[in-house]
């Protein structure tokens, strides 16, 4: 887990690649909050509830050419407003929250 922060900085764009399937659906990523809480943008297929759940703050793909077109908007369009917006969402997103829900 520490070792994720030096490589984290560097990224420009945090991916999470899953297929949408029965399985997948009940898929709650933990490096969603990582990526968040590290203010980087991501983009995700649309595969569970949970991920869906993050829709405003992540870019949400269905299909290879909207995955391609969400990255490189990820990356043109980012700003210091929305580096704070992902690191708030991540800050309130506590399991004690998510119990809660």
């Amino acid at each position: 887990m520490q070792d994720l922060p030096p490589y984290l900085q560097h990224v420009q764009c945090a991916l999470i690649l899953f297929l949408c399937s029965a399985l997948t659906k009940s898929i709650y990523p933990l490096k969603i909050n990582e990526y968040l809480a590290a203010g980087k943008p991501v983009v995700t297929t649309a595969f569970s509830e949970d991920i869906r759940s993050f829709g405003e703050v992540v870019e949400l793909a269905d299909s290879h050419e909207t995955f391609i077109a969400a990255v490189r908007r990820a990356i043109t369009i980012e700003s210091p407003e929305k580096v704070s917006q992902r690191m708030a969402i991540a800050a309130q997103n506590t399991w004690e929250a998510r119990a809660a829900i």
